[in-house]
């Protein structure tokens, strides 16, 4: 976030109650913040698709293991979100700024807003997955978290039909 925007938003908590002017520029902010988070989501997911392949060596070592059906989605999901995380962070920062200046003001418009982008952007679809790769043993994790092409978007079916492919 900017220092700039950062002061702003100190100055709004010290000077009460919040005027119309101020919340509208947190409300544009964010809907700024929002546009930027969403085309790197795009960014991100055409990487998912380049990154099909592992090395010889990382295939090797992922042979070896078991196929687990939670493994792949959550170190899919981890990977997406570090590529996301900058700009995530700033538009989840101007959504938590933009609720505290909503406080005083109540105005409608920003709070169906703040309703509609935290019913998409707060899930819990994944907690399964989570717990289930957090259950496996540490050595099992941190075999997977050495893969370098696992740290990076990637496609998943690519990488499961390479590794684990189904049997005919």
């Amino acid at each position: 976030m900017s220092k700039p925007f950062l002061s702003f938003v100190i100055f709004l908590f010290i000077c009460s109650p919040v005027m119309a002017a101020e919340i509208d520029y947190a409300f544009d902010y964010s809907k700024s913040v929002l546009k930027i988070y969403e085309q790197k989501i795009i960014n991100c997911r055409a990487k998912q698709k380049q990154n099909t392949s592992l090395t010889e060596e990382e295939k090797l070592r992922l042979k070896d293991i078991a196929y687990n059906p939670d493994v792949l989605p959550y170190l899919a999901e981890r990977a997406f979100n570090g590529c996301v995380l900058p700009e995530k962070a700033d538009y989840m920062e101007s959504l938590l700024i933009l609720g505290q200046l909503n406080q005083s003001a109540n105005n409608i418009k920003v709070t169906n807003y703040l309703k509609q982008q935290q019913a998409v952007s707060f899930t819990y679809d994944n907690l399964a997955i989570i717990r289930s790769y957090q259950a496996l043993p540490a050595e099992l994790r941190q075999t997977f978290e050495s893969i370098e092409s696992l740290k990076r978007p990637f496609n998943g079916i690519m990488i499961l039909e390479t590794i684990w492919p189904p049997e005919l």
